[in-house]
This record gives C-alpha cells, sequence and structure tokens, in this order.
C-alpha cells in the first residue's frame, strides 16, 4: 500500500499516472464501487442537467486536454 507521504513525494505527473492507474481499475470493475443512494440520486440529477444542456459539461476526452494543458503537457 502507497502511504500519504509517498504520494506527496511523487511529481505532479507522477501523481496523475497514479491517479489514471487507479481509474482504470474502476472502470474494469465498476461493482467494486459501492455508491449510495444519496450518490445515485446526485448522479441521476447530474445526468439530466447534462442531457438538458450537454454543452454544459466537459467529455473525459475535453477534460483531459485541459488538465494537459494546464500543466504544459503535450497530448
Amino acid at each position: 500500500m502507497i502511504t500519504k507521504a509517498e504520494i506527496e513525494r511523487l511529481s505532479p505527473d507522477e501523481k496523475l499516472e497514479l491517479i489514471q492507474t487507479a481509474w482504470a481499475f474502476f472502470v474494469a470493475a465498476p461493482e467494486s464501487l459501492p455508491v449510495t443512494e444519496q450518490e445515485k440520486r446526485e448522479l441521476r440529477k447530474r445526468s439530466r442537467a447534462h442531457h438538458s444542456n450537454p454543452e454544459s459539461s466537459l467529455s473525459e476526452e475535453q477534460f483531459t486536454a485541459q488538465l494537459n494543458q494546464r500543466l504544459g503537457r503535450q497530448n
């Protein structure tokens, strides 16, 4: 298990890589993440808001591109 102190010593790029690696595990097994009823309600609310105004949110690709731009990285 990686400790908080170890994470704090990582560079921003290394931290982002750690997040991306962890996210890949969750995407591969979404059932491993418990979701409360309150979280489900919030997800439904946000989904309705997105469907009524899709331009109000970013796709994963758009988010990643903006993050990379802020970090000064090439896509």
